[in-house]
């Protein structure tokens, strides 16, 4: 007998005597998969784990040094102790919980968090007192204290189905996606981002999938500090993310070649969302191609999965025709990711040239540059300019550009 599974199986459960464990993908850290291989074996018995590789960048930089993912450590666990869209909830439950709050007996950053609230009237002020709006108990009530950022309601027919917090409600639910729920294929109908509402309709199943298209850009640049890194200057500090939803792309379902659509369609008014987060700012040159550049933040944030533990969807990532690549959190506030993958640069540079360097390509592939979740399509890459922009900064090691606002066309 046997049992598929989600994640969700990874903790806390005891199947009893499983012989095996078959991964259909590797897991998107090495303490996932000791979570999984550990279902397994239980009980002295012996236990057999297999891991299906897929055909993606990470993949196939472990195919060739499997030493390399069975010597790993437990990855770190990193957070964001001043994510002010977390900070928020918090601030929220606390004022309900006591009944009103004094700004100057709150922590720095809850009185930040605090004052944003007011702004957003979810915190009244009357006298040297904030006391929760109404509107504050119904958002505490639906969101409770685990997200870090709206969420969209997902309906059928009037009726709510579903949940989906952004910025990754604008990938899953613009107009036209086709959206997986429960075993049910919808597609969805319309998107009100000013009332956190979509609206879907069934469509049974259909032989093709969307991915969205979009732009990504930076503002509000605040860089908390910086150093040298092989020679090129990083820095770590907040941004404001602004994403844009321009259009979608649909892929076959029975393609026998990945990567590439069957159509492109593109919307009169994008969609448009923004959110402060922490991000990763490293400058490679004065100027560049952008070809290298895109390619080049392609490779750092699957370089990212080894060096930091992130996964798929946890890092986003913009470059520029001024030598700047942002690797940002994908949560709104920040996740910690991006600091950490700051601090370990010099690893995630190699891995990356790793990457770049082992593929035998003709000039970008999916088991090298390419990403499910490239906003342009995976257009505008190369990796030989890649290779070639990372080798120069490698051997180089000589101070380069300072990092500063980024500017000029973007590509995510």
């Amino acid at each position: 007998s046997w049992a598929a599974a989600t994640p969700t199986l990874e903790l806390g459960i005891d199947v009893g005597f499983l012989d095996a464990v078959v991964m259909a993908s590797p897991p998107p850290s090495y303490t996932k998969y000791l979570q999984r291989a550990g279902r397994a074996g239980r009980r002295g018995g012996v236990g057999y784990v297999f891991t299906v590789l897929g055909d993606d960048p990470i993949d196939a930089y472990y195919e060739t040094r499997p030493h390399e993912f069975f010597s790993q450590g437990p990855s770190p666990i990193v957070f964001e102790p001043g994510n002010e869209e977390v900070l928020k909830l918090h601030v929220l439950a606390l004022a309900l919980q006591r009944g009103w709050l004094r700004l100057r007996d709150l922590p720095e950053d809850w009185r930040r968090a605090a004052e944003a609230l007011e702004a957003e009237g979810l915190l009244v002020v009357r006298g040297a007192r904030l006391y929760a709006s109404r509107e504050a108990w119904r958002l505490v009530k639906e969101r409770g204290l685990r997200g870090a950022g709206p969420e969209v309601t997902v309906y059928l027919e009037g009726r709510p189905i579903g949940y989906r917090e952004l910025p990754m409600a604008l990938h899953d639910l613009h107009p036209e996606a086709i959206y997986l729920h429960r075993g049910s294929v919808y597609e969805v109908v319309a998107l009100d981002l000013k009332k956190l509402r979509a609206e879907v309709r069934p469509v049974g199943d259909v032989p093709y999938y969307t991915r969205p298209l979009y732009e990504v850009h930076v503002e509000e640049l605040s860089v908390q500090e910086r150093r040298l890194v092989d020679g090129i200057e990083a820095a770590y500090g907040r941004g404001r993310v602004l994403k844009q939803v321009v259009g979608y792309a649909t892929y076959s379902i029975y393609a026998s070649e990945r990567g590439r659509p069957e159509s492109l369609k593109y919307f009169d008014e994008p969609f448009s969302w923004s959110y402060e987060t922490r991000l990763l700012v490293a400058r490679y040159a004065d100027c560049v191609d952008i070809e290298a550049a895109h390619a080049l933040e392609h490779a750092l944030i699957h370089a990212a999965r080894p060096v930091a533990g992130a996964g798929l969807t946890d890092l986003g990532g913009v470059s520029y025709p001024d030598g700047h690549v942002v690797v940002y959190d994908s949560t709104p506030g920040g996740s910690g990711l991006a600091k950490l993958v700051y601090q370990r640069l010099e690893r995630a540079h190699r891995v990356a040239y790793e990457i770049l360097s082992g593929c035998s390509c003709q000039d970008g592939c999916p088991r090298c540059i390419y990403d499910p979740f490239c906003g342009n399509n995976n257009r505008a890459l190369s990796r030989r300019k890649a290779l070639t922009l990372l080798s120069g900064v490698l051997a180089r090691g000589a101070p380069g550009a300072r990092v500063e606002e980024p500017t000029g066309m973007s590509l995510a």
